[in-house]
């Protein structure tokens, strides 16, 4: 059911609207976009800002502003410990209490948002049918259903704001149904209950019906023809792909974003994650994290060699290769980490490889060790509770 609710565009990609505006803006929008796909959030700041003051009745420079701080949100949420994709997606399996607390940027996305919602609906006043103003008025509550999906874990919420996103933008889609940057939010539930005959009898709440084939068109279709929204297309088909679809072409699409955005080390681990879970292709997912450890001096901040270690062990362990996964366990102790949650897991990871070679003692020294643990114990809860069982 998550992942019939999700709109995975906004959870990667930055939303902006083709054709519509003024031409004049479609610079600076582009620079923004490049900028919050380099992880460059500050940046791109500043030129929603100008926008703001260059087009004080525009929509746009509101709107990008509200989505440059959901994509903070996501990443400052992101914990390479324990996602699958280096920030939360609908795929990791995360109780609401194990999400990273980010009160204050959390704050900062709900504030900017609301301000959009706001801009919107006085547009919208003086013209029900501006396009602009649907659109973004729209993209308010794909934020706030992938904010209710990914890190809040309400799916009611999330079903809630996703059916009224997908009302305005199926309206929308009726007043122009060229309007190729808006196609991509429809595409991604049609592509989803598509995938599952047990999904299609969940279509009604949504209003759509599943056509998987028909949803790959789409994206497809702005991926060539749309201005600002090509790389989102790519982004969501490559994640519905890596999910539910081909393999092959989820690694190809990462390998695409990849080389566009090398400093979005984000790529990276959607690439390997795409080896790991579409493919189970664990050798190629450790070629990828290998050369991404060699690449961390020229990555943007935030990322720390023990995360990827941690990784690295893990596809291992898939391997069946115990003695390098206990090394990198061990690199992943020794080395810097960003995320607290880091060394406690790879503890756990080298008792349980103790425990499987029988070495009693080693296995109850690495338990403790883990149940020393004193952070954001939520996080890894199940672990610390089996640590401490079997460090007895």
């Amino acid at each position: 059911m998550k992942l019939l609710l999700s709109l995975l565009c906004s959870l990667f990609c930055a939303n902006v609207l083709y054709g519509a505006e003024d031409p004049f803006l479609r610079e600076p929008v582009t620079e923004g976009i490049k900028a919050i796909y380099d992880l460059e959030y500050g940046k791109a700041q500043r030129i929603f800002d100008q926008l703001k003051k260059d087009h004080p009745d525009s929509p746009v420079g509101y709107g990008m502003t509200a989505i440059r701080a959901w994509h903070e949100l996501l990443f400052s949420a992101r914990n390479m410990a324990i996602y699958k994709y280096g920030i939360p997606t609908p795929f990791d399996d995360v109780e609401p209490q194990r999400n990273k607390s980010t009160s204050a940027i959390e704050k900062t996305f709900t504030d900017a948002n609301k301000q959009l919602e706001d801009f919107c609906d006085t547009l919208l006043k003086k013209n029900p049918q501006n396009p602009l103003a649907l659109y973004f008025k729209g993209v308010v509550y794909e934020n706030l259903s992938t904010q209710a999906l990914t890190l809040t874990r309400s799916k009611s919420q999330a079903l809630d704001h996703a059916k009224e996103a997908g009302k305005i933008h199926r309206h929308l889609l009726e007043l122009d149904p060229n309007f190729f940057d808006a196609k991509t939010s429809t595409a991604v539930p049609e592509y989803v209950i598509g995938s599952n005959i047990l999904l299609k009898f969940f279509s009604i709440f949504l209003g759509v019906r599943g056509d998987k084939e028909g949803a790959i068109a789409k994206l497809e279709e702005v991926g060539k023809k749309g201005i600002y929204r090509a790389t989102d297309a790519k982004v969501v088909l490559a994640l519905l792909e890596a999910w539910k679809g081909d393999p092959k072409r989820a690694i190809t699409l990462f390998e695409s974003m990849r080389s566009a955005h090398p400093r979005n080390f984000m790529y990276d681990i959607s690439l390997a994650i795409a080896y790991e879970e579409a493919a189970r292709d664990s050798k190629s997912a450790i070629r990828v994290y290998q050369g991404l450890l060699r690449d961390l001096p020229s990555k943007a901040p935030g990322i720390q060699p023990g995360e990827i270690h941690l990784r690295i062990a893990k596809n291992y362990m898939i391997l069946g290769d115990s003695t390098q996964a206990f090394e990198q366990f061990q690199q992943a102790a020794q080395t810097s980490q960003a995320d607290p949650e880091t060394k406690p897991l790879a503890f756990y990871g080298m008792a349980g490889i103790c425990e499987d070679r029988e070495d009693k003692a080693n296995a109850k020294k690495y338990y403790r060790l883990v149940a020393e643990y004193t952070g954001p114990t939520a996080l890894i809860q199940d672990e610390i509770k089996r640590a401490k069982r079997k460090s007895r």
